[in-house]
């Protein structure tokens, strides 16, 4: 039987290039947006698909063999994190399983909501996709009241100069303050 710390790191390297093929595609995805290219957003949209179906694919594959290294392990599949199979496994293998987290680290950084919920079971995409628009909605109303209020500073500051100015120039005699009645 093949060693299956070799499997599992063979299925995370599958999985990580497979996931930086799929931030390609929405890359490519979001230029396509851009120019507006609908033939292009179809090719794109189905790659993503396919290429969704097989994350999820070497997902199910990597827990199956993870419920057995756990069940030899004496240990539960959520106690088997990266850095733990590392310590379990070989040097080499050790320092692929750590590579490979940071690695993921790094792509997880990078995906979207809506990547997320595309290579998530059904229900966990309805969620990510209800959570990405409530967050786009917050972030819309957080970026105008940043607006209102970047107006409300810089008409305070221009009050303040206002006052400043005609504060120093009080020094230098009588103030006059003259009101222009036009329209």
């Amino acid at each position: 039987m093949n060693d299956p710390f070799e499997t599992v790191v063979r299925l995370l390297d599958e999985e990580i290039e497979a996931h930086r093929k799929l931030l390609e595609l929405s890359r490519a995805e979001q230029r396509a947006l851009v120019r507006g290219d609908v033939e292009a957003l179809q090719r794109l949209v189905a790659e993503q698909e396919r290429l969704s179906a097989e994350i999820r694919a070497l997902e199910r594959a990597r827990m199956e063999l993870l419920e057995l290294v756990a069940e030899r392990e004496g240990r539960s599949v959520r106690e088997l994190t990266l850095r733990e199979l590392a310590r379990l496994s070989r040097p080499e293998l050790a320092r692929r399983f750590e590579h490979q987290r940071t690695v993921l680290v790094q792509l997880l950084r990078e995906l979207t909501l809506r990547e997320l919920a595309r290579l998530s079971r059904p229900e966990l995409a309805r969620r990510f996709e209800h959570q990405r628009t409530v967050l786009v909605q917050l972030l819309r109303e957080l970026a105008d009241v940043n607006k209102a209020n970047a107006l409300l500073i810089s008409s305070h500051l221009q009050y303040v100069r206002t006052m400043v100015s005609l504060l120093t120039s009080a020094q230098d005699g009588p103030v006059s303050l003259r009101v222009d009645q036009t329209v």
